[in-house]
């Protein structure tokens, strides 16, 4: 369908194998041996990885799409001032936690901990060279009307967004609005009978 993103998941996956590439090349050079445990690296990065571009991605949603509004670099600018600071602190948290972590006298623990760090800075890297000119095309094809598996407008263009049009949120936000929000915070949500549950079986 046009609006759908199977492409821009397509390259969330590349860039999350693009880092981990880069990270254990980078740690070879640097010296730094692989074990068994510096291979689980590849989950770390998936989730800072993915996590940040939902960031970049919701943060782009959440702009209104109008025709005096349609220029895709300009909104990817715009959902970047909102987004890039926490993507930036996340980012450098990360890496100051696994250099500390990398002082471990456990060699295997202190073999990850680089890896990770490497992995750290190649996926901020790519998100910001590789990611956003492929969410740059991929907002254009959309735009355009395009299927994921066509380069070529094949549909028409889709009809534009107004300012004061209600948003139409994704099963995703749907499902946080109505499942995980109430139970989390709800008159008798999860953290309410947790507390309970504490405050009476405490010692």
């Amino acid at each position: 369908a046009p609006r759908s993103r199977n492409l821009l998941a397509v390259s969330c996956m590349l860039v999350v194998g693009l880092s981990v590439a880069c990270a254990l090349g980078l740690s070879g050079y640097a010296g730094v041996p692989v074990t068994s445990i510096t291979t689980l690296v590849c989950f770390t990065l998936l989730g800072v990885s993915v996590d940040d571009i939902i960031v970049i991605v919701h943060a782009y949603d959440r702009l209104p799409c109008t025709a005096a509004d349609a220029d895709v670099n300009k909104r990817i600018i715009q959902s970047l001032h909102e987004s890039g600071t926490s993507i930036m602190l996340t980012s450098t948290t990360s890496l100051v936690a696994f250099l500390c972590a990398a002082l471990c006298p456990i060699p295997n623990v202190s073999y990850f901990c680089l890896t990770a760090a490497f992995g750290i800075i190649s996926t901020f890297v790519l998100q910001m060279t590789l990611f956003l000119p492929l969410f740059i095309l991929d907002e254009r094809r959309r735009i355009g009307g395009c299927r994921d598996c066509c380069l070529t407008p094949c549909l028409g263009p889709l009809p534009e967004y107004d300012v004061e049009d209600k948003e139409v949120d994704g099963w995703s936000m749907v499902l946080v609005d109505v499942v995980t929000a109430p139970s989390v915070s709800g008159g008798c949500g999860l953290m309410e009978r947790l507390a309970g549950f504490l405050a009476t079986h405490r010692a």
